[in-house]
């Protein structure tokens, strides 16, 4: 990451520390993207609404001159199977009524001889009383019906009319023929709104200018922070460079704006870690470091400087000791030693300065020809490591002079919490 010129930014402002601040920017920059894209639907919306005005105002009149109403379909459909049957209900209705007026005459009958029954017929009377009046509800009914056959006011054939006007026009909008008059009420609203984008653009357009402007606001605050942070930070890294027979390097935080389309939550500036390892040269990336040691030490630098404020909880150097020895070897070792007291520090390492500042101490060897088999074997014992670094001092053969020395290596790791 430290060599992705993308996450330098997360890392400086990891180090600034304004965790509240850098929210705050994001909400105002999410806020002004809304905006922006309410603004982009509402003006997508308007143009249809535009080219489509016309065909609004031919739907409108097509539908207040079609005047539906909720139910309707069901309504003629009903009347339309009574219509379809009206000769056989109308001979149906006027074979009830005769025998009806039958009835009645035999009625006549019946109450003429039950008069002459005086009390004795009084049961029979009150019976042919309610019979009388059940008759007569019969007739009423049958008068009503056939009322409203006459009085229809459609015929079948406007019926059919009528329901292939509705079914028309509900194929035309993409619904029922009861949603239509709910039609209506949406292409008189889309007409309306027509009538009102200006202002509601406007209003709009409004927004979204202040929200950019809190945003911009914001921005410019963080910016700030940023370059006050920045030359904090290469400060800090210079002072370490120098240690790591680094003097002649210099270090860069760069921070420069970016163009409106590529702004972010992270706000206007592009940062980005810059080095010259020669007097003189140009500043360039991190990556373009050709030596791997020199790479390595800028690692440990940046690492010594922003693992205060890192995540990370564990970190792996290797190598970082490449083509460095004596005073600066101890330097590279001392600065492990520092980071070891937050994290937990991993070290692949053939100096024997490094070494003698770990917590632990292990040797990797690998064995065999054709298979190779790697061995871990962990240095416990305070003779053990001393062995392991006055040979990593005098080589093959183990000279008292190299015992010593690297005794004289261990006896300050004592009280150092170091470099696993």
């Amino acid at each position: 990451s430290l060599l992705d010129s993308a996450q330098h930014i997360q890392m400086l402002d990891e180090y600034m520390d304004k965790p509240r601040e850098l929210e705050k920017l994001k909400r105002e920059y999410q806020e002004w993207r809304s905006k922006e894209k309410e603004l982009k639907l509402l003006q997508e919306k308007m143009n249809q609404a535009r080219s489509d005005e016309e065909y609004y105002w031919s739907s409108l009149e097509d539908l207040d001159a079609l005047a539906p109403e909720t139910g309707e379909e069901e309504k003629l459909s009903n009347l339309k199977s009574t219509l379809m049957r009206r000769e056989q209900i109308v001979e149906n209705l006027n074979i009830a009524q005769q025998g009806l007026s039958e009835m009645e005459s035999l009625s006549a009958n019946v109450w003429r001889a039950l008069d002459k029954l005086q009390e004795e017929g009084k049961p029979a009377i009150e019976a042919m009383d309610r019979a009388t009046a059940e008759v007569q509800e019969v007739i009423s009914s049958l008068n009503d019906l056939s009322a409203d056959i006459d009085s229809n006011e459609y015929s079948l054939e406007e019926i059919d009319e009528r329901l292939f006007a509705l079914k028309a026009q509900a194929r035309k909008h993409g619904c029922t023929i009861d949603e239509l008059p709910n039609k209506c009420d949406e292409i008189a609203e889309a007409l309306n709104a027509i009538e009102n984008e200006d202002s509601s653009l406007v209003a709009l357009i409004k927004q979204v200018e202040n929200q950019k402007s809190l945003f911009v606001e914001a921005a410019k605050k963080i910016s700030s922070y940023r370059q006050k942070t920045g030359e904090k930070l290469s400060k800090l890294i210079m002072a370490e460079l120098t240690p790591l027979k680094l003097d002649k390097a210099r270090f860069e935080v760069s921070i420069a704006p970016l163009e409106e389309a590529q702004w972010s939550a992270k706000g206007m500036d592009k940062v980005e870690f810059l080095v010259a390892t020669n007097p003189g040269a140009t500043a360039g990336s991190l990556n373009k470091i050709s030596s791997g040691g020199e790479l390595s030490r800028f690692m440990l630098a940046l690492k010594v400087i922003l693992a205060e404020v890192g995540v990370a909880g564990s970190l792996v150097f290797d190598e970082v000791d490449s083509g460095i020895g004596g005073a600066t070897a101890a330097a590279v070792g001392q600065r492990l030693s520092r980071l070891a007291q937050s994290r937990q520090i991993l070290v692949v390492t053939h100096s024997p300065q490094v070494a003698a500042v770990a917590n632990s101490h292990w040797i990797v060897t690998k064995q065999g020809d054709k298979q190779v088999q790697t061995n871990i074997i962990p240095l416990e014992k305070q003779e053990q490591r001393q062995e392991e670094i006055a040979r990593m001092l005098s080589g093959a053969e183990i000279t008292a002079e190299a015992r010593a020395a690297a005794l004289k290596l261990l006896e300050p790791s004592k009280n150092q919490k170091s470099a696993a």
